[in-house]
This record gives structure tokens, sequence and C-alpha cells, in this order.
């Protein structure tokens, strides 16, 4: 389970950093999306992604795909807790 934090928090910091050309053309949204794993590798189906902007409080959650994509689209630009459980 730790390295599956750690995968979802590195996936989170490059998205993040696609973003940052978009940022100083003044775009205030973003998308951030990730592929849930498990230690050994395999990819976990119906896990429930959830981010939390730290700033506003607000809350959305996604459910992973048959290929454990996970995708939140038209974010605030700030910072953001993501948690996974299966």
């Amino acid at each position: 389970m730790r390295n599956l934090r750690y995968f979802i928090f590195a996936t989170l910091i490059i998205s993040l950093l696609a973003f940052v050309p978009a940022a100083v053309a003044q775009i205030t949204s973003g998308t951030i999306t990730g592929v849930v794993t498990d230690t050994s590798g395999a990819v976990v189906a119906g896990a429930s992604v959830t981010i939390t902007s730290t700033q506003t409080g607000s809350v959305r959650t996604a459910t992973t795909n048959s290929e454990g994509n996970f995708s939140f689209p038209e974010l605030y630009i700030q910072h953001h807790r993501l948690e996974t459980r299966l």
C-alpha cells in the first residue's frame, strides 16, 4: 500500500509539472490523470480515488476503470491531496 501511495504521488507531481506552461498562459484549471497499481505492478480496477483541495476542502471521487485509469478534469490550480482505497 505504501508503494501505491508513492506511485500516486509521483504521478501527481508529473501531472502537475506538465501544466506549468499552461499556468503561464493564464489557464486556471487542469486535469490530473493516473493509473493505480499494486506492489507487483498489476493494475487495480475498481479502486476509489479521492482528490481533496487542501485550500478549499472540496472533494471529488473517481473509480478506476478496468485498466486502472482515473481522471479528474477541470481542477482549479491549487494544492491537492490524493488518496486511494480498495
